[in-house]
């Protein structure tokens, strides 16, 4: 499990052996965000974020903390990046402001524009098997779950509705790619953790979401972090840290 670890005024991205409690730094001092994982589990991208120049950039170094760190991409200054999912084509997704990118992390290095219209798109995680997206957008003027057929670094068709009550936050497929999970509003707060079954055979549907459970404690950068095992049993968020007494 990759996380961040405020210490000492830095922000690192460290790696935890959950079976064992064991831990790796995997950056060493700076503002370091949204670690993801490369798709064969041996590297970890990450942005760091360099306000004196008022930039942030995206690189990638392996999972175990050994070797140097690779600078992947410079975002240009005005709005930081903040990286969200490493597909099984070796795409990263991230966004920036209102707009969602794609970028190759080993090809050309360019972003392009996955989501770029007069609302905001962000939080997209890429299918198992990388052929569709499921993201957070408030084109229905509040934040719900779509999904999309991707191909290349872009969107390949019209997105479909998942959540249906207000959405917060980043979704989370099934290994299977079959269900997808993610929390829904509840007023200005968050609400149960929501699972909804996917179809894409003949054609992309989604079916009617049903609450699984409503974890406590869990405040806004929560959703953007919660993370699950593959097959949707296990589930780890961030919480509010209980008032020391």
């Amino acid at each position: 499990m990759a996380v961040i670890k405020n210490a000492g005024g830095a922000t690192d991205v460290w790696v935890y052996d959950v079976a064992s409690g064991s831990s790796t730094r995997i950056t060493a001092g700076g503002a370091h965000t949204t670690p993801v994982w490369s798709p064969d589990g041996k590297q970890i991208a990450y942005v760091s974020v360099f306000s004196d120049e008022g930039y942030s950039a995206i690189y990638r170094k392996a999972a175990d903390g050994s070797g140097a760190e690779e600078l992947v991409y410079r975002h240009p200054p005005g709005t930081a990046a903040s990286l969200t999912d490493w597909s099984a084509q070796g795409l990263l997704c991230f966004w920036a402001g209102d707009v969602m990118y794609a970028l190759a992390v080993d090809g050309d290095r360019k972003a392009s524009e996955m989501v770029h219209e007069k609302y905001t798109a962000r939080a997209g995680r890429f299918s198992p098997d990388g052929r569709y997206i499921a993201y957070s957008s408030n084109e229905s003027g509040r934040f719900e779950v779509y999904v999309a057929p991707v191909r290349g670094a872009s969107l390949a068709g019209k997105p479909v509705q998942v959540s249906n009550a207000g959405a917060l936050g980043a979704t989370l497929w099934r290994q299977d790619g079959k269900e997808l999970y993610f929390i829904t509003l509840v007023g200005l707060g968050p609400g149960p953790e929501m699972v909804a079954e996917i179809s894409t055979d003949p054609e992309l549907k989604a079916g009617a979401p049903r609450a699984l459970f409503r974890p406590g404690g869990v405040t806004s950068p929560g959703q953007l972090s919660s993370i699950a095992t593959r097959d949707g049993e296990r589930f780890v968020f961030l919480i509010q840290a209980p008032a020391a007494r």
